[in-house]
């Protein structure tokens, strides 16, 4: 019996909440997914229908973005926006959980994963060993003696600053000449996507509060965040990621408690649409690692 299969919102939070009432007689831990700059939790759509029904599943829109991006508070912080995500996750009752994140949005969950170390076992990082792209968003001048990850890093704000039309997506659906000239930077093969893919994950992605992370980057201690996760950490990127260099990973490695990495042949900064089965994959066997 599912509690509830279809979205919600609290507080102004939408969710989609995949849990069966009887949770806490189930052998498998909760997953709860946060998506990463600009995004919504509809790009997670493709992973959760491939992983395994008995997993219990969270997938929320952090507050400043996805449903409500288009009145998106023009004072977003990551303070606020963590204790908003604490308070969900108590008034959920969420225990014994998986906590997954994407891209930049592993700063959120480094910051959830601290303030509630008993509700969460695991913090699963994908696409998610930004030091290099970090530092670079915290000082910009650096992007001249590095000009592709500087080129990739600005196209990732400037392309999340606002809410994307209807009409561009459906443009970018109808083009494969189009998605390779705009997603490239992101996207291994942005022509083979399916067109109904990017309609379904990239629904409601681009907010102002984009603009506030980049204005912030400088005051983020990325770093120091992703060293505080308490928990056991799984990476997985794609091998093609122009966000991520052999350096950030090996850094990873000596900042958490590294437990799990998986590299995914072919795939660029976007899994969770290029390579959907494989992130459900390394996902929902977290749980037996």
């Amino acid at each position: 019996m599912t509690k509830v299969d279809a979205e919600a919102y609290w507080r102004g939070i939408r969710y989609f909440d995949r849990r069966p009432a009887d949770i806490g007689q189930k052998g498998h831990p909760t997953h709860l997914f946060l998506h990463g700059l600009a995004g919504s939790l509809d790009q997670w759509k493709l992973v959760i229908r491939q992983m395994d029904e008995s997993i219990p599943v969270l997938a929320l829109d952090i507050p400043g973005f996805g449903a409500g991006a288009s009145t998106a508070d023009a004072q977003f912080t990551i303070d606020d926006a963590v204790g908003k995500l604490v308070d969900f996750c108590e008034h959920e009752e969420v225990r014994n959980c998986v906590l997954v994140s994407h891209s930049i949005g592993c700063v959120i969950a480094g910051r959830l994963a601290a303030e509630m170390p008993a509700v969460f076992t695991r913090v699963i990082l994908v696409s998610g060993a930004l030091d290099s792209a970090s530092e670079l968003a915290q000082c910009p001048i650096r992007a001249l003696s590095h000009p592709r990850l500087g080129f990739s890093v600005g196209a990732a704000f400037f392309a999340g600053m606002s809410p994307v039309p209807p009409s561009l997506l459906h443009a970018l659906a109808a083009s494969p000449r189009l998605r390779q000239l705009s997603l490239w930077p992101f996207v291994a093969e942005p022509a083979a996507l399916k067109s109904g893919d990017i309609l379904e994950t990239l629904a409601h992605t681009g907010s102002p509060s984009a603009l506030r992370v980049l204005r912030d980057a400088a005051r983020i201690p990325h770093r120091e965040i992703i060293r505080d996760i308490p928990q056991p950490v799984d990476l997985l990127w794609g091998e093609r990621d122009r966000l991520i260099s052999r350096e950030d990973i090996d850094l990873l490695r000596s900042t958490v408690r590294l437990d799990r990495e998986r590299s995914i042949p072919d795939c660029g900064h976007w899994p969770w649409i290029e390579k959907p089965g494989a992130v459900a994959d390394f996902i929902q066997s977290s749980h037996r690692a």
